[in-house]
């Protein structure tokens, strides 16, 4: 079992977390995983570019529970960052990209984070937040570019303790500042095993995004079950009404599958 004296990673192997295993089992597969910005990243590139991130930027080390912020935006890089933090047993913690400053230092506060993955598009506007945080590591990260021809990672899985904590999200805070509520890896398969259940997901499932990815509903319901399945999950930078449903009434696109909240549906009157 990894434990917590374990201080460094196998540079092919993986948690032995039920996504993990469930998303590697498609590796074989032709179909994109996720497809982001007009590019198509199948499965077995997801998995090759996870462990390079990890190499590059966590030298394959055992974070050991350390929180990790991350502001990407919602596109394939979001994945990339969210899962490099999971497959170094760290806790992730997805930064709102539209929340002001105040906020962004709220929760880098309250999780303690002790590392922050930074999409190159929010650099910018992340610099000056930064200057409050001196012994934050700060990583920037790039666009991964589409590989056409991945080849497929020979991958191990190594026990972890799944009661540990994997992911804290924050609540609105209506009665006061949010609150970060810690989500285990236990959690996670529990949950995303009853929505494919109960959803019937399959690998010939496509879905697309348009949710904010700092919530359960963006984060369990449209990216982690679409992936678990062996699914196609498109990503949009943001919820534009009138692209949605340009992309949705397109049927050369095939979805099988749309989520949202009523905030949505109420604009197309559904």
């Amino acid at each position: 079992m990894l434990t917590d004296s374990a201080n460094v990673f196998n540079s092919q192997s993986f948690p032995d977390f039920e996504l993990f295993k469930q998303s590697y089992s498609h590796v074989d597969s032709e179909k994109p995983a996720i497809i982001s910005r007009g590019k198509q990243y199948q499965y077995r590139q997801l998995f090759s570019d996870i462990l390079l991130f990890r190499s590059t930027y966590f030298n394959n080390q055992n974070l050991n529970g350390e929180r990790v912020a991350y502001l990407c935006p919602s596109s394939y890089e979001y994945v990339i960052a969210q899962w490099s933090i999971w497959c170094s047993n760290g806790i992730a913690v997805p930064l709102c990209t539209i929340h002001p400053p105040a906020e962004i230092k709220y929760t880098l506060n309250d999780s303690q984070a002790s590392i922050v993955i930074v999409h190159k598009s929010f650099a910018d506007f992340f610099a000056p937040i930064l200057e409050s945080f001196p012994n934050l590591k700060y990583i920037e990260m790039d666009d991964f570019q589409e590989d056409p021809n991945p080849v497929i990672p020979k991958i191990t899985f190594e026990p972890i303790d799944k009661d540990n904590g994997a992911l804290i999200l924050y609540t609105s805070g209506t009665t006061g500042n949010p609150k970060g509520v810690v989500i285990t890896y236990r959690n996670l398969e529990n949950q995303i095993g009853c929505l494919i259940k109960a959803w019937e997901w399959t690998s010939e499932d496509k879905i697309l995004h348009t949710l904010p990815l700092h919530h359960t509903h963006g984060i369990i319901n449209i990216l982690t079950c679409p992936l678990w399945s062996g699914a196609t999950c498109e990503m949009i930078p943001k919820f534009d009404a009138s692209k949605v449903w340009s992309l949705w009434i397109d049927e050369s696109n095939n979805y099988t599958l749309f989520m949202a909240v009523p905030t949505i549906y109420g604009i197309y009157n559904i």
